[in-house]
């Protein structure tokens, strides 16, 4: 695979490999808003959130990483709080936002690209069975195993 290359890229074309739903890391998601919130108020952020900028508002183990799964569309592989932190700042703005993201093209790779697409469309039709609790043990099993596809895709696994 070709090494991930740099860009910058518009939060509404970023598709969340899985939603942040539940407890402590719902409660982390909007704290993260807030602060890119804040930010963005502050002028502190222009059109693009860089990684230093993101990385110092919200410091994480891993960074930023998508994969391009066809000309202009992209979904999350790591920082999905963080991208889904600067996605609902942008819309609760009314901003357009990009952010600098590590990038995987995957696009040569329509099989895994339509693998990656299918898992987060099935979390998008699901989403009101996993607000509301079922299906959880499920739901982190395909969490776990998603997150294995996405470390083996970066080279972290």
């Amino acid at each position: 695979m070709q090494k991930p290359s740099v860009e910058r890229i518009s939060t509404e074309d970023i598709q969340l490999l899985h939603p942040v739903l539940f407890g402590s890391a719902k409660r982390k998601l909007e704290k993260r808003r807030d602060l890119i919130l804040e930010a963005l108020r502050e002028g502190k952020i222009g059109d693009v959130v860089s990684r230093e900028m993101i990385n110092d508002l919200l410091p994480s183990d891993e960074e930023v990483q998508v994969a391009k799964t066809s000309h202009g569309r992209y979904i999350s592989l790591q920082g999905v709080g963080r991208i889904n932190a600067v996605k609902q700042a942008a819309e609760t703005e009314g901003r357009q936002l990009s952010i600098e993201a590590k990038c995987f093209d995957l696009s040569a790779m329509p099989f895994v690209a339509s693998q990656l697409r299918a898992i987060a469309a099935s979390y998008e039709s699901d989403e009101s069975a996993l607000s509301r609790g079922i299906g959880t043990l499920v739901t982190s099993a395909a969490v776990v195993g998603v997150s294995l596809l996405a470390r083996k895709i970066t080279g972290a696994l």
